[in-house]
């Protein structure tokens, strides 16, 4: 009972998000709005995802990208960013995922896998990715998230990134409205890619 109720929240959650980005992609493509700051740039990396595909930044180059960094070992907040991820991933098709572990001592490719697989994620639209700890380490010093340390204190924040590697911002994975602001910033950056 309690699981077909939270699978129908989900599917309700997922529908509202697809409501909200089209209304946000068709907003931005009408606003003239200032353009996005830009925080900073993604540093280089070179990184395994979950089908033990080598990414770097020019995989990921013209099309936005959402990053998140996470553990697949994670109880605590990763599980509830990996379906705010998952609900991303069906708002946003001309947006990529990315997901850094913060373990990668343990989360090899096929461990990424399947916990990829736990959250429906779609091959070459949601990366997973693993590899020198010291590259991820200098990926979340680039984003601004701050020094990896302990396991359970890697930052919550999903980081908006543009089509060429610029940081445009910053969401609070357990805030609603962050999550919509997100979208809405997403869509926008979709759009101005797209033209």
């Amino acid at each position: 009972m309690r699981k077909g109720f939270l699978v129908s929240v989900l599917v309700i959650n997922a529908f509202a998000l697809a409501v909200l980005c089209v209304t946000n992609f068709q907003q931005a493509k009408r606003s003239g709005s200032p353009p996005m700051p830009v925080h900073g740039r993604v540093s280089d990396f070179s990184l395994l995802d979950q089908d033990q595909t080598v990414i770097t930044p020019k995989t990921l180059a013209g099309r936005p990208w959402v990053a998140n960094f996470m553990f697949t070992r994670c109880a605590g907040a990763c599980p509830a960013m990996g379906w705010t991820m998952k609900g991303l991933q069906g708002s946003l098709n001309s947006v990529r995922l990315v997901s850094f572990s913060v373990d990668p001592e343990k989360d090899d490719p096929a461990t990424l896998k399947k916990y990829a697989e736990g959250y429906s994620a779609v091959s070459g639209r949601w990366f997973f990715l693993t590899g020198d700890r010291k590259t991820i380490e200098e990926v979340s010093n680039s984003m601004h998230l701050g020094s990896l340390g302990e396991l359970s204190a890697h930052s919550l924040r999903l980081v908006l990134v543009d089509p060429t590697g610029g940081i445009r911002g910053y969401y609070d994975s357990e805030d609603p409205k962050a999550v919509q602001k997100l979208i809405r910033d997403a869509g926008r950056l979709a759009a101005e890619s797209s033209r």
